[in-house]
């Protein structure tokens, strides 16, 4: 089997940063970038983008991973793909479907995802491998949607976020078809599961996000493993042991995890979180490892 586990997380938890230290430090082991996403699929069949194209939001090289596989392989995932900003259960064979195809690598293969969620540890049962899923405080996953290839509209973005954070929010829902870093489709799948209904934006959003991780809380199995952000950025030593598990190195001198750049959420926007939470919220974050 060519798949050996998988790196998840929602959206702007950190995972990015993590998928290049941990590709630079195993040169010998493929790990794909985000292959169920929608934007990855949109931008290989609008950019063609070579191994060293640089991604301009991320500003790396994420389409690399794709040209270390076989050619037949890789033009056989473009192929097959069926890409989704979240995969429900109902969704996955498509989630299946779309990385089976590099289980025939001869290559070792990790898939690094944002949206696994509500299927990680099926997924992960179904290829016999073990998984990371890592979280985020939600004030600072909210905060880095304001990045932006543009410094200036990434400031102004972080501005408004912090004090007219519904607004905000809004504009993010109506970006695009499924809204900035796919906030509007995930926020309408929670919506169908019940886990939000009255309040406002920010409320909404915390309540979704709340409710993704701790659903692969709640389904978590001994291939799984749950891991804050904070902690790998704090930690090397921890960092180390905890990709241990998907038999992975962390080499120190790939490490750029920085708490200037991880640390960033203002408290005016933290304070605003707090007063949304309600008791259930409140304490499923607080399992995840966050008191508010």
């Amino acid at each position: 089997m060519a798949i050996i586990g998988f790196l998840n997380g929602y959206y702007r938890t950190g995972t990015t940063i993590v998928w290049w230290i941990l590709q630079q430090s195993n040169p010998d082991i493929v790990i794909l970038y985000e292959p169920h996403s929608v934007g990855l699929y949109n931008e290989f069949r609008t950019l063609n983008p070579q191994p060293d194209t640089v991604n301009p939001l991320h500003r790396l090289p994420i389409y690399k991973p794709y040209f270390m596989v076989e050619p037949e392989i890789k033009e056989e995932y473009h192929r097959n793909v069926r890409p989704k900003p979240v995969y429900t259960k109902e969704d996955f064979e498509d989630a299946v479907e779309s990385i089976e195809m590099f289980d025939k690598s001869k290559k070792r293969i990790v898939i690094q995802s944002n949206q696994l969620h509500l299927i990680l540890n099926d997924i992960a049962e179904y290829f016999d491998c073990n998984y990371i899923h890592m979280v985020r405080d939600p004030a600072e996953v909210l905060y880095s949607h304001s990045e932006s290839p543009s410094k200036l509209k990434a400031k102004i973005q972080q501005i408004l976020i912090t004090h007219l954070t519904n607004f905000m929010i809004s504009k993010w829902m109506n970006h695009g078809k499924t809204g900035k870093f796919e906030i509007r489709y995930t926020m309408s799948v929670a919506r169908k599961l019940g886990w939000i209904n009255g309040g406002d934006l920010l409320e909404k959003f915390v309540k979704m996000y709340v409710n993704y991780n701790y659903h692969v809380l709640e389904n978590l199995s001994k291939r799984g493993k749950i891991v804050r952000f904070e902690d790998l950025v704090r930690s090397e030593k921890l960092f180390r042991r905890v990709f241990q598990k998907l038999n992975l190195n962390v080499r120190s001198e790939f490490n750029t995890l920085d708490p200037k750049k991880a640390f960033k959420a203002p408290s005016r926007l933290k304070n605003k979180i707090s007063k949304r939470l309600d008791s259930e919220t409140r304490r499923k974050l607080e399992v995840l490892g966050y008191e508010y």
